[in-house]
């Protein structure tokens, strides 16, 4: 996620706003048995669906229940790069232990919560396939890739920091 200015946002909320109540005027002229009339109607069913849409975002954008989410250990280089930018992909040391992708846990490294992050994505690759640049961003050596032998599978997570 990137840092959005204000204008930005404002403009943004008001695209948001400006749509809500184009869908409320939809109602208006599929349906005449409103009584409030057109510009009531208007401003408090947009304000009403802008809200509701501002908290599905909100809800979506957050790990539910953030203080029951389990703990997951990860390496201090991978706290480091987390701490650095909000995505990163990491090398999964026990896949078959690890969350899967689209749920959420607690980070911890050296006993530091790091807070809540989600699983974006989780894939496999061949050690033999991974180019020298991909292998340094997950923390192998460029010659680690044939080290291990030919058709080794590595697994990769691709995680995001949630606020919260």
């Amino acid at each position: 996620m990137t840092s959005v200015g204000w204008r930005q946002r404002l403009l943004r909320l008001g695209l948001l706003f400006g749509l809500s109540v184009l869908l409320v005027a939809g109602f208006w002229f599929h349906a005449e048995f409103y009584q409030l009339g057109l510009a009531p109607l208007l401003l408090i069913g947009g304000l009403v669906v802008t809200g509701v849409i501002l908290g599905f975002r909100l809800a979506l954008s957050k790990a539910p229940f953030a203080w029951r989410l389990p703990r997951w250990e990860i390496t201090a280089r991978d706290a480091d790069l987390l701490r650095a930018r909000p995505q990163v992909q990491v090398l999964v040391p026990a896949p078959d232990r690890f969350p899967a992708a689209g749920t959420w846990f607690r980070a911890a490294s050296d006993g530091k919560d790091l807070g809540p992050l989600a699983v974006r994505r989780v894939y496999r690759r061949l050690r033999d396939d991974l180019t020298p640049d991909e292998a340094t961003a997950l923390g192998l050596t460029p010659t680690e890739g044939a080290a291990k032998g030919p058709g080794d599978l590595i697994t990769v997570a691709q995680l995001e920091r949630l606020e919260g």
